[in-house]
């Protein structure tokens, strides 16, 4: 299990669903910022396609039978996007 693969998820529908909270709920800039920052920090946390840490993440991201409907970055955007939605439950009180 590739760490940095799991963290590229996290950070990824962490920013959606900033950018989301922005546009439907609230519409505080630091959304946006915070947003930015982290798919900035998914994208850096992706390895190039030739180092030797890929096949990791790529196995990870392909993990389940035949990877249908196993794939993290397309069906389990619930459970990454999670973490997010419970510091601004508590932070908040929504």
């Amino acid at each position: 299990m590739s760490i940095h693969a799991l963290l590229a998820c996290f950070s990824f529908y962490s920013a959606v669903y900033l950018i989301y909270r922005f546009f439907a709920i609230q519409p505080e800039p630091l959304y946006l910022v915070f947003a930015v920052i982290l798919f900035i920090c998914s994208w850096l946390v992706i390895p190039n396609h030739n180092n030797r840490k890929r096949r990791e993440y790529d196995q990870t991201m392909r993990m389940g039978w035949d990877s249908i409907f196993f794939d993290p970055l397309i069906f389990w955007w619930r459970l990454f996007m999670f973490p997010i939605r419970l510091i601004f439950r508590f932070w908040l009180h929504d």
